[in-house]
């Protein structure tokens, strides 16, 4: 069986804070029953297998007033300052709601003024009483604290790896990002290929108004050029016919004179 000195030795300290933990924690005992079962091991208790699993021996005891400010250093002080600190500020804004309405109404009795600062002044000499009793060395959180301190290493390392992994996320986003802006700007490319595709067949199909007035004026134009040439042709024509009689004409002169 394992055995301490006192409760006040490192090892009591550090026993005592592991049966607390075990009584909030694991128990789940009420703030009132944790108070009472740790000042009862601090003061009189010589054995802690009646109130947690660890069943160790405390071979002397230090009595009431050594016990309990042992009690009050490492349990009240370290774990319910903040709760007491609350119960005095709770006491202060009840005195003064208690005499403000007293000061201006006549329906709070004398007695509750009077409980309200007998109360505020229990919680303020509590307050005195444990910022009295403050740990004044935290030499034997030693181990503990480097356990502390690699827990938090881990855990900072943890966080680290997620990080980086998070940054590599990140990466391989932007890449997708740039390839997806090429991808768009390809189908940007494309698309406005097919617009323009799309255009030029519209044209093919519905001829140009501009080029139906360029066509319809080649045709006059040629319509002209056709009646020009008609003309000529009945020109011609006409010249040939009189050469022709010019030449009957002389050879008929000719046969009249050879024949004379």
């Amino acid at each position: 069986m394992q055995t301490i000195e006192t409760m006040a030795s490192i090892e009591g300290r550090r026993l005592l804070h592991s049966i607390f933990r075990e009584l909030r924690f694991e128990r789940q005992l009420s703030a009132f029953r944790i108070l009472f079962t740790t000042w009862k091991i601090c003061t009189s208790e010589l054995n802690t297998g009646d109130f947690s699993n660890k069943d160790i021996t405390i071979l002397h005891k230090i009595g009431i007033f050594k016990g309990t400010s042992i009690w009050m250093e490492e349990i009240v002080n370290r774990f319910f300052f903040s709760s007491v600190l609350s119960l005095v500020y709770f006491g202060a804004a009840f005195l003064i709601l208690v005499i403000g309405l007293n000061r201006f109404t006549d329906y709070v009795p004398l007695f509750l003024l009077i409980a309200a600062v007998v109360f505020e002044s229990t919680m303020l000499m509590v307050m005195f009483l444990t910022m009295l009793f403050s740990p004044k060395d935290d030499s034997y959180y030693t181990e503990e604290g480097n356990n502390d301190v690699s827990s938090k290493d881990e855990i900072l390392i943890e966080i680290g790896e997620i990080g980086r992994d998070l940054a590599s996320v990140v990466v391989q986003l932007e890449n997708l990002h740039d390839t997806f802006k090429g991808i768009i700007a390809v189908q940007t490319d494309m698309v406005e290929s097919l617009k323009e595709a799309n255009r030029i067949n519209m044209d093919l199909a519905k001829p140009n108004p501009e080029l139906i007035d360029h066509l319809k004026k080649t045709n006059e134009e040629l319509e002209q050029f056709k009646n020009t040439f008609g003309e000529i042709n009945q020109s011609i024509s006409q010249i040939k016919d009189q050469k022709i009689d010019e030449k009957v004409k002389e050879q008929i002169a000719k046969i009249i004179k050879n024949n004379m």
